[in-house]
């Protein structure tokens, strides 16, 4: 069972790194993924694990329960009242406002220095862990006799946490409605008795019932009518009337009652695998990520050997040893690199989240960075930019006929076959038993003593009896928002390109509907990816496909979507973004790509700049222990914020 939880005092990448060494070394989850900008873990385990892994979180200083966190929250305002009034007083009377310092620092300065002590009992002590450079900035201060400055050291971080705790929390809305936890129980519908069990023991075929605002745990088919809530699943808000027969993915809302059947267990189900590739994404690298993390494996020890320069230089120069360590102390509460290393994870986070909502599931974030480059779309026809379903356009036959005609179909599952039973169905004719059989694409059946032969070529033509008594005229549905999202995209200046399997003719007809640059038809799986690779030389594409017979293709493309078939199978591994049921956030995924690149580069920049500015000035000695924790814990925040603007774009 996959459950999330809330690491409130998780604030670097490396601490991040530390925690999930342990819970894997001491097999603690099946799965996990830790999201240092949101503060989200999300495991998967059993109850026991669960346990232990809250305990060892809570351990380490990063995890309480809710009245915990309420009672340590008052203790950080007391801390930080009794820092003003010691503020206040050291004017008056020194003793007393000092007291009321210390007292402020050691309340607003125990959490962190805890947090400290574990990390030195567990064998993990990093010269820029910001618990130790809050400790050697505010114990520096004391001895050099900057009582107020030393004290602010401890109680700046305690406001910085409480702010980022509440920026956090919005980056955790939603992130959360799609790593939200699985209802542990359904009610089971057995021998006609309502019976509670637990969702991993439901199977396929199980009937179960369900009351209005329910969550639904598994994929099911309906049994009865419903209005649901998919929005977790397509990103649309308006909910959505199902009758029965219609397939209902996990994770959606039911806004009424209704009974419904297991299509799929809970491993194997919808919610499950978004979740399982949502982990994955977070938890793997992003090209950027990794960069950076080199970046800071030079800069660190930089900084630490300027930090011991400044300190040597101080003594040569005459300062008191008080003096040079408040100086160096500065130095490395400027240098520390949390926020370098949250530049692009924050970025993910927020785009991974955000898309998701949008009906977007983002399997490779590096693809976001290269979608910007992209300048022709490639599609695959069918089941991509048709429906992968047939409909009738003409139908040149008597109901009688109509009747004999989709009593025959009734008895094979294939597009044409659907179309004309559901054709039948929409004027109520009743189907009848038949004999059938099937030569090539001939279709003979035997109803009545009548012999129906239908042969399909162009038009699907029936014979009753040996004589020719009407035809059908089939085509492929296509998707409603198909054409009004290929002209958003020619729009936007892509060229795009049509792949098919199909005859010309078909093909042609279809592209001149939709005014595309160019199309191919006849196409082998092996000849689109022969044509995309051939494409990739020229110009980077975008390839979009259903997976299926396309997913070779999809593997050659520089960026890789995938529309796939919800009732075959929710993910598709060659692709780099998957779509839920619609075409409509290609639209927006571009710009929302470059604005997450964006979004990156500046968190960089002001990460960066921010630290050089106030690191040269520091070497001359004109910044205090306030300003570099400001400079330290700011710097940190704007990239926060920063990245929850992504938060805020719609991709469609």
């Amino acid at each position: 069972m996959r459950t999330t939880l809330t690491a409130t005092q998780l604030k670097c990448p490396k601490c991040a790194v530390h925690i999930e060494e342990e819970i894997k070394k001491r097999n603690l989850a099946r799965d996990l993924v830790i999201d240092v900008p949101t503060g989200i873990i999300s495991v998967e385990a059993d109850g026991e694990q669960l346990i232990q892994i809250k305990r060892l979180l809570s351990q380490a200083g990063l995890y309480h329960e809710e009245h915990e966190e309420r009672t340590e929250r008052f203790i950080t305002i007391s801390g930080l009242v009794l820092f003003a009034i010691g503020f206040a007083a050291i004017r008056l009377s020194p003793p007393v406002g000092i007291t009321f310092l210390v007292v402020s620092s050691i309340i607003n300065g125990y959490p962190r220095v805890h947090e400290l002590v574990h990390n030195l009992s567990v064998g993990v002590l990093d010269i820029f862990d910001e618990n130790l450079l809050m400790l050697l900035g505010g114990t520096g201060g004391f001895i050099a006799g900057a009582y107020v400055e030393a004290a602010m050291v401890f109680n700046l971080y305690a406001l910085a946490e409480i702010i980022e705790e509440s920026v956090k929390k919005k980056a955790q809305e939603g992130l959360r409605s799609i790593l939200t936890d699985i209802p542990d129980s359904a009610m089971l519908i057995k021998e006609q008795q309502l019976v509670a069990v637990e969702v991993e023991q439901l199977k396929a075929g199980d009937h179960i019932r369900f009351t209005a605002g329910d969550t639904v745990p598994v994929d099911v088919v309906l049994l009865s009518p419903a209005l649901v809530d998919e929005s977790v699943i397509t990103g649309e808000s308006a909910p959505v009337n199902h009758e029965p027969g219609d397939m209902v993915l996990s994770g959606s809302k039911l806004l009424t009652p209704c009974d419904a059947e297991v299509l799929r267990p809970l491993q194997e189900s919808n919610l499950a695998q978004v979740q399982k590739t949502i982990a994955q994404t977070l938890s793997r690298k992003s090209a950027f990520r990794s960069w950076m993390e080199r970046f800071t494996n030079v800069y660190s020890p930089m900084v630490l050997i300027s930090a011991v320069a400044v300190f040597l230089f101080g003594l040569l120069s005459g300062n008191t040893f008080s003096v040079a360590v408040y100086r160096s102390s500065v130095l490395l509460l400027i240098a520390c690199p949390c926020s370098l290393l949250l530049a692009s994870p924050s970025a993910v986070s927020a785009a991974v989240s955000t898309l998701a909502r949008q009906g977007v599931l983002v399997r490779n974030t590096d693809a976001l960075e290269k979608l910007p480059q992209v300048k022709t779309i490639v599609f695959d026809k069918t089941g991509t930019i048709t429906t992968g379903r047939m409909k009738i356009t003409e139908a040149h036959i008597s109901d009688e006929h109509l009747a004999l005609v989709a009593s025959v179909e009734s008895y094979f599952k294939h597009p044409v076959a659907d179309a004309i039973v559901a054709y039948a169905a929409e004027k109520n004719i009743v189907l009848k038993e038949a004999k059938v059989r099937q030569n090539g694409n001939v279709i003979t059946g035997e109803i009545e003593n009548h012999q129906v032969e239908l042969t399909m070529k162009d038009l699907l033509q029936v014979k009753v009896d040996g004589m020719d008594v009407g035809f059908f005229k089939v085509e492929e549905e296509l998707r409603d928002e198909a054409p009004w999202v290929i002209q958003r995209l020619k729009d936007q200046g892509y060229k795009i390109i049509i792949l098919s399997g199909d005859q010309h003719e078909k093909v042609e007809t279809l592209a001149r509907q939709l005014k595309v640059d160019e199309y191919y038809a006849n196409m082998t799986p092996e000849g689109k990816q022969a044509f995309v690779k051939e494409l990739e030389k020229r110009e980077h594409c975008l390839m979009v496909g259903d997976g299926l017979n396309d997913a070779l293709a999809l593997s050659e493309a520089h960026v890789s979507v995938a529309l796939p078939d919800r009732r075959i199978k929710t993910i598709v591994e060659t692709a780099d973004f998957i779509l839920s049921g619609t075409l409509t956030p290609l639209v927006n995924l571009p710009s929302y790509a470059q604005s997450y690149t964006s979004t990156v580069k500046t968190n960089v920049g002001l990460s960066l700049g921010i630290k050089v500015a106030i690191f040269t000035t520091s070497l001359l000695g004109y910044v205090a222990l306030p300003l570099a924790v400001v400079a330290d814990e700011g710097t940190a925040l704007l990239v926060l914020l920063n990245s929850l603007r992504l938060t805020s774009r719609a991709s469609h």
